[in-house]
């Protein structure tokens, strides 16, 4: 059975672009690929570096993907700071990665582009430890957004230059991106990001959803006016949650006419509700038995570090480490 890959940052609330466009992709492959999905704590210290907070994040985090479809029964799942593994490995990628490659990567040209001050190693070589992440488990493919297309990519290269050098040991990954879900529209009609300010939270309080959808941007056409479904901010994030008749149904009251945007809105606030029902009551339960969620960890931390201890084992081998 092929393999796959995929880490989440416990760094903030879980919202439609991190579910359609990363996690619902990511959970249709577990029935056909051994998956290994991890909680991605030791990239998220480069944003959150109060111990309590990381520690809350990552739990609910963890509470968060279960409820939303996680397959806990097939799927290892586990805390990324459980297998140190991926951090000795990246060691040993950083030793034949160029600094032309980290500098060139959007991460961090955007730091640098907004001008921020005191850069962090950690950040600027993350690329590597996300290349350690995947390589470690030597899988087939990496379900990633968009924007991570490019560190599949680095992945690729130092796996191709390790083979190089040392012979062949790491499977070259294949990013896969679902083309229809690439990008997610905010409410302000750029990629949703939490960076952007422009979420839609999915666990968040209801009263809070419906705020936050409230605040979708639109053009300033009258209530009688016929709009158009394809540039309308409300249309593109609702298109994700219905179903074909529901869209059909939704677009033919764009094109009549006597669609007012505060109508559009609670459209797609009472799909949301709809939508994300069985999650949020699953989440409810989950949290009233903590130790439930420790045990899938612990269970998923067992067999990710047998696999990775093979891959580090034979790169040590082959780098010489071992005597």
């Amino acid at each position: 059975m092929q393999s796959l890959i995929t880490g989440i940052k416990p760094t903030g609330k879980i919202h439609l672009g991190n579910y359609f466009g990363a996690f619902k992709p990511a959970f249709e492959f577990q029935k056909d690929y051994q998956s290994y999905i991890f909680l991605a704590n030791l990239h998220a210290l480069n944003q959150i570096q109060d111990g309590k907070e990381l520690k809350e994040t990552s739990f609910d985090l963890c509470a968060n993907l279960i409820s939303l479809g996680l397959d806990t029964e097939n799927s290892n799942f586990f805390l990324q700071s459980d297998v140190p593994e991926h951090a000795e490995l990246c060691w040993i990628l950083s030793t034949i990665c160029s600094f032309g490659v980290l500098e060139r990567a959007h991460a961090w040209k955007d730091f640098k582009n907004k001008g921020l001050k005191d850069p962090k190693l950690g950040l600027f070589s993350y690329p590597v430890l996300m290349a350690a992440d995947i390589l470690l488990y030597n899988v087939d493919i990496v379900p990633v957004g968009k924007d991570q297309k490019q560190h599949v990519e680095i992945a690729r290269d130092l796996a191709h230059k390790f083979n190089g050098i040392y012979g062949d040991t790491f499977i070259l990954p294949t990013p896969v991106i679902q083309k229809e879900v690439e990008t997610i529209t905010g409410i302000d009609g750029q990629k949703m990001s939490k960076s952007y300010d422009n979420i839609i939270a999915i666990f968040e309080d209801e009263n809070l959803v419906k705020k936050s959808i409230m605040k979708i941007q639109t053009d300033s056409l009258p209530v009688d006016a016929v709009k158009d479904p394809n540039t309308c901010n409300i249309f593109q994030i609702y298109k994700h949650m219905a179903n074909t008749q529901e869209l059909a149904n939704f677009k033919d009251k764009y094109l009549a006419g006597g669609l007012s945007y505060g109508e559009a809105k609670n459209t797609l606030f009472d799909k949301f509700m709809v939508y994300f029902k069985e999650a949020r009551a699953k989440k409810v339960k989950l949290l009233e038995k903590p130790d439930q969620i420790h045990q899938i960890l612990e269970k998923g931390k067992l067999q990710a570090k047998k696999r990775a201890q093979t891959t580090l084992n034979l790169v040590k081998e082959k780098t010489g480490l071992t005597l």
